[in-house]
C-alpha cells in the first residue's frame, strides 16, 4: 500500500461532509442533521492521519517533530487569515458585549482551547450565531487529538500490538463516557475531546483493516459497501435534527458510513461509486473543503451581529457564495503556496510565522479583553447600559462542583460558616440563577447556606421533559433535607401559555409533603424595549437614550394571569407552608417600574435583571430568610 498516494475520493468525502455543515447553517430545513458533517470530518481525519503518518512514524522514518510542522503548514495559513479578516469586521462593527466574547474565542485560538471557551458559554445551539468563531471548536479538538496521537506514538511506537488495544479500548470508554455524560451535560459531551475520540480512532482502526484486507486479496468482495456507506450518510443528513443525542444513532451511523466508503475506496478503487467521487467539481468542493469551512460561519454571523437577525434564505445563498470564493482564493493563494514551500519554505520560517502569528492574535485579544470590548469607543453615559451583559452571574453552578459531583441535584452557593445548620433552596431556571449572588448575602448575613437547584428546571413543569421529569424533583427534594433545607425559593420566567394549574399543584404538594416550606416569586416586568443593549443602539443611532421603565399598569396588566395562576396554586395549602413574594413591591413603588440607579440600569436584557436590579428585591426575599430561623 502506498501511504503517500493521493486518494481523490477522500476529497469527495470532505467535499459531502462540508457541504452538510454549510447546508445546514445557511438553508437548514431538509438539511436539519447537516452538523453531522463535523462528525464525518474526524472520522476521515483519523483514517487519513492513520494512513499519512503511522507506519512512518513506527519505522522512524517520519518524526513527530515533522508530523506537528505538517500540521501548522497544512492548518494555520488559512486559519490566520480568516482570524484576521474576523477581527477586522468585529472591530469595526460588534457591540462591547459581542465584541468581548468575540476576545475570548479568538484568545484560545494559538492554544486550540476554544473548544473550552465556547463549552463555558453555553450549547452549541445556543445563540449560535452571536458567537462569530464557533465553528473553530472542531479545529480545537482535532489539535488535541493530534497530540494525544503523538503521546500514543512515543509510548506504544515499538508494541503495535499494544497500540490497537489502546485505541480500541479509548474508543469503548470514550463512548461509555458520552453516554453516561450526555443526559446531565450534554455541551460537554458535544465539545470535549473525551467523548469524541471515538470517531478519530474508528478512522484508524479501520484503516488497520483496510491494510489487513489488501492483504488477503478479497477488497473486490467489498465493493458494494461504498453503495451502503453513501445511503447511510444521507439517512444521517435528512433523517435526524438538532435534537438527536451525541454519542447516538446518528453519530454511530455517520462514523459508519464514512468508513465503509473509505474501506471500500482502499480496498477496491474500481468501484462503480468510487468513479462518482472522481468527478472534478465535487473533488474540488473537497480539495478546498477545509477554507470552506472556515470561511462559511464567520459572515453569518457578523449579519447577525449586525442587524439583529438570521439572514433569509437569499442572503445566506449570497454570503456562501463569498464564502465559496473566498475559501477558493485563500486555497490558491494562501495555502497551497505554502504547502508547496514557494514561500515559507523553510520548516523554521514556518514555524516563526505561526508563532508571531499567534502573538498577535492573543495580544490583541487581551487588549479587547482588558478594555471590557473597547468601551471606551463610545459615550460614557451609554457605557452602562453597553456593559450591562456582563453584569451577571457566568455558570450555574461551580464547573469544580459539577466535575467531582456530576449527579448532584442542588448545590452550594455560599460558604458555610460554623453556625451554618438552616439551608434554603432556590429552584427554578435562568431567573433562579440571576439572584444567586443576591440571595447568597442575604444567607450569609443571616447564618445560613443557600444551595441552588442544578437543572434549569421550572416548578409546576417537572415530568414534561426527560431533563426535567418528576424523578430529578424526588431527587431534588431529598437532598435537600439532608443538607438541611427547610425552605425552598421558586423563582422562573412563569409564561402564562405553558403555566399549568395542576403541574403546580402537583409540584408544590412533593415539597410540602416532604416537610419544606415553599415560596414563590411573582413574575417581573418585562419587554423587549427593557434591553439595555437595544437602547444604547437606538441612542447610537441618534435617538435620546430612554432611561424610563415599564408603567407600572402594564406589568399589572401584563402579570395578571400568571399571577392569578400561581395564588390559586398556592391556596390549595396551609398559608404556613406556602407564600407568594410580590416583586411589583419593590421594583414598582409609583407609576413606572425602576430601571435604573446612577445611570446603570436594572436589566440585562428584556427580562434578567443585573447584580445591581437583584439587590433592589432584597426587602422581598428578607422576611423569608428571617422566618426561616426561627423555624
Amino acid at each position: 500500500m502506498n501511504h503517500n498516494r493521493y486518494v481523490v475520493e477522500i476529497d469527495s468525502v470532505r467535499a459531502f461532509a462540508v457541504l452538510s455543515v454549510v447546508s445546514f447553517h445557511a438553508i437548514g430545513g431538509v438539511f436539519a442533521g447537516g452538523f453531522i458533517g463535523v462528525d464525518i470530518f474526524f472520522t476521515v481525519s483519523g483514517y487519513v492521519i492513520a494512513r499519512r503518518y503511522l507506519h512512518g512514524l513506527r519505522s522512524g522514518e517520519f518524526h513527530l517533530r515533522d508530523f506537528f510542522l505538517a500540521r501548522i503548514r497544512r492548518l494555520a495559513p488559512a486559519l490566520f487569515l480568516v482570524l484576521l479578516l474576523s477581527t477586522l469586521v468585529a472591530t469595526l462593527f460588534a457591540l462591547p458585549d459581542n465584541l468581548l466574547s468575540f476576545a475570548y474565542s479568538l484568545a484560545a485560538q494559538p492554544f486550540y482551547f476554544q473548544n473550552f471557551v465556547f463549552w463555558h458559554e453555553g450549547d452549541y445551539f445556543e445563540r449560535a450565531l452571536s458567537r462569530p468563531l464557533l465553528h473553530t471548536w472542531s479545529l480545537a479538538v482535532e489539535e488535541q487529538i493530534y497530540f494525544l496521537f503523538a503521546v500514543c506514538m512515543l509510548v506504544f511506537r515499538r508494541r503495535w500490538t499494544l497500540l490497537i488495544v489502546a485505541i480500541v479500548l479509548g474508543s469503548f470508554l470514550s463512548i461509555v463516557l458520552g453516554s453516561v455524560i450526555e443526559p446531565r451535560s450534554p455541551k460537554t459531551v458535544f465539545f470535549m475531546l473525551p467523548t469524541r475520540i471515538w470517531q478519530f480512532s474508528t478512522g484508524i482502526l479501520f484503516y488497520l483493516v483496510s491494510h489487513w484486507i489488501l492483504n488477503k486479496g478479497v477488497g473486490h468482495k467489498l465493493a458494494p459497501l461504498s453503495f451502503l456507506g453513501f445511503a447511510i450518510l444521507l439517512v444521517t443528513v435528512f433523517g435526524f435534527d438538532k435534537n438527536s443525542t451525541f454519542p447516538g444513532q446518528q453519530a454511530m451511523l455517520a462514523c459508519i458510513g464514512t468508513i465503509l466508503i473509505l474501506l471500500a475506496v482502499e480496498v477496491s478503487p474500481s468501484n462503480l461509486i468510487n468513479g462518482w467521487l472522481r468527478v472534478g467539481p465535487i473533488t474540488y468542493v473537497g480539495r478546498v473543503s477545509y477554507g470552506l469551512y472556515l470561511w462559511h460561519w464567520p459572515p453569518l454571523a457578523f449579519w447577525y451581529i449586525e442587524f439583529g437577525s438570521d439572514p433569509g434564505l437569499g442572503v445566506s445563498l449570497l454570503l456562501m457564495l463569498f464564502a465559496f470564493v473566498a475559501a477558493s482564493l485563500s486555497f490558491h493563494l494562501v495555502e497551497q503556496p505554502i504547502r508547496e514551500r514557494k514561500f515559507l519554505n523553510s520548516d523554521s520560517k514556518i514555524l516563526r510565522a505561526f508563532i508571531l502569528g499567534s502573538l498577535l492574535v492573543f495580544s490583541y485579544a487581551a487588549i479587547v479583553i482588558s478594555s471590557n470590548g473597547l468601551i471606551q469607543r463610545y459615550p460614557s453615559e451609554l457605557r452602562p447600559y453597553l456593559d450591562a451583559p456582563n453584569q451577571r452571574g457566568q455558570f450555574r453552578c461551580g464547573k469544580l462542583f459539577a466535575a467531582i459531583k456530576p449527579n448532584a441535584q442542588i448545590c452550594p452557593i455560599n460558604e458555610a460558616s460554623k453556625h451554618s445548620e438552616k439551608g434554603i433552596l432556590l429552584l427554578g431556571d435562568s431567573h433562579a440563577d440571576m439572584l444567586k449572588e443576591t440571595l447568597a448575602t442575604i444567607a450569609s448575613e443571616t447564618g445560613q447556606r443557600l444551595f441552588l437547584t442544578s437543572r434549569n428546571c421550572e416548578l409546576g413543569q417537572y415530568g414534561n421533559s426527560e431533563f426535567c421529569n418528576e424523578y430529578v424533583l424526588t431527587q431534588v427534594v431529598e437532598e435537600a433535607k439532608e443538607s438541611g433545607i427547610s425552605q425552598v425559593i421558586a423563582v422562573s420566567f412563569w409564561d402564562e401559555k405553558s403555566l399549568s394549574l395542576n403541574g403546580l399543584v402537583s409540584d408544590i404538594s412533593l415539597v410540602v409533603e416532604s416537610g419544606l416550606n415553599v415560596a414563590v416569586l411573582g413574575p417581573l416586568p418585562f419587554d423587549l424595549e427593557l434591553d439595555p443593549r437595544k437602547r444604547a443602539i437606538d441612542a447610537i443611532n441618534g435617538l435620546p437614550l430612554n432611561r424610563k421603565g415599564m408603567e407600572k399598569s402594564k406589568y399589572l396588566m401584563q402579570s395578571k394571569g400568571i399571577v392569578s395562576t400561581l395564588r390559586q396554586a398556592l391556596s390549595e395549602f396551609s398559608t404556613n407552608n406556602v407564600h407568594f413574594l410580590d416583586p411589583g413591591e419593590a421594583l414598582c413603588k409609583r407609576h413606572y417600574c425602576s430601571y435604573e440607579k446612577d445611570g446603570k440600569p436594572y436589566y440585562f436584557d428584556s427580562n434578567h435583571l443585573t447584580f445591581l436590579g437583584a439587590k433592589e428585591l432584597i426587602p422581598v426575599f428578607s422576611p423569608i430568610f428571617e422566618s426561616s430561623l426561627e423555624e
